[in-house]
C-alpha cells in the first residue's frame, strides 16, 4: 500500500469550506500539503476569483516556494496567455498567489506601514503554513502575537487556514481562542455553521527511510550530501540514565 497523500485525504472538502470559518489542517510533513496548496486549492481559488496570501515562517521556505511558481509559470505561460495575471504570482501584486514571511508582516505591523497592510488586507485567503511559529517562535520574537492577531482580526470573516505538522500546541490556543473571541462571521455567532474545523491525518512512515546517528557531526555530513529537495524529519532519542528505556 502506497503512501496516503494529503491531496487524497482532503479529497473535494476544501470546496465547502465557506468564508468565517478558520481552518486548522493538522498535517504530517511529507504528504504534498504544499503541493496540494500550490497546485489544486490554488486553481479552484483562481477559478473563483480568490487571491491567496501565502505565508511561511523562514525565508529559505519562501525562495524554494518562489522557485517552483518561477519555473510552473514558464511551463504553463503557453496555456494560459487569455490569464495575463496569473503570469504575476512570482512578483508582489497584482498575482493570485502571493508567498510572504509571517516577519515580513510583523515588520509591516510594527513600523505601521499602512501600505503594505492594505495590501497583505486585499486578499480573499491566507493560509498559515507552518502555523506552530506563532508558539515555538514567540520564545525570542515578541511580535508573533502581533502577526497572529492580525491574521484573525483582518480574515476571520474571510478564509484562514492554519497549518502544521505539529499543530499539538497550537491547536487547543487557536480553538479556544475562537470560542471565546466576538470575532467570529455572523453566519457562526448564529450557529449556522462551527466557527472553525479541525482535520487532521496521521503520520505514515512505512515508506521513509531510517538512518541512525550517534552524534550531530556524522549527521550533518550524511545529509548535506541529500538533494536539495529531499526532505528530512529528524527524531531524537533519549535513553534514561537509569535503564534501557527509550
Amino acid at each position: 500500500m502506497g503512501r496516503m497523500y494529503f491531496e487524497d485525504f482532503i479529497g473535494k472538502e476544501y470546496e465547502s469550506w465557506r468564508d468565517g470559518q478558520v481552518v486548522i489542517l493538522d498535517v504530517p510533513t511529507g504528504c504534498g500539503k504544499t503541493t496540494f496548496f500550490e497546485t489544486t486549492y490554488r486553481e479552484y481559488a483562481f477559478s473563483q476569483g480568490k487571491r491567496i496570501l501565502y505565508l511561511v515562517n523562514r525565508i529559505v521556505l519562501q525562495q524554494q516556494m518562489l522557485e517552483r511558481q518561477k519555473q510552473r509559470v514558464i511551463a504553463w505561460e503557453q496555456f494560459i496567455e487569455t490569464q495575463s495575471f496569473w503570469l504575476h504570482d512570482i512578483r508582489k501584486e497584482p498575482g493570485n498567489f502571493v508567498i510572504s514571511t509571517y516577519q515580513a508582516l510583523e515588520m509591516a505591523i510594527v513600523t505601521n506601514n499602512e501600505v503594505d497592510l492594505n495590501y497583505l488586507r486585499s486578499f480573499d485567503i491566507v493560509v498559515a503554513d507552518e502555523a506552530h511559529y506563532f508558539l515555538a517562535d514567540s520564545l525570542f520574537n515578541p511580535n508573533t502575537v502581533h502577526s497572529f492577531e492580525f491574521l484573525v482580526q483582518n480574515f476571520r470573516n474571510r478564509q484562514l487556514i492554519f497549518m502544521s505538522a505539529t499543530m499539538q500546541n497550537f491547536y487547543p490556543l487557536v480553538s479556544t481562542y475562537l470560542n471565546q473571541t466576538r470575532e467570529q462571521s455572523f453566519l457562526a455567532r448564529n450557529g449556522m455553521y462551527e466557527p472553525y474545523i479541525y482535520r487532521r491525518m496521521e503520520p505514515d512512515y512505512r515508506n521513509y527511510e531510517f538512518l541512525w546517528f550517534y552524534d550531530n557531526s556524522e549527521m550533518v555530513e550524511v545529509i548535506s550530501g541529500f538533494p536539495d529537495a529531499e526532505k528530512v524529519l529528524i527524531f531524537k532519542i533519549i535513553l534514561s540514565s537509569s535503564s534501557s528505556e527509550i
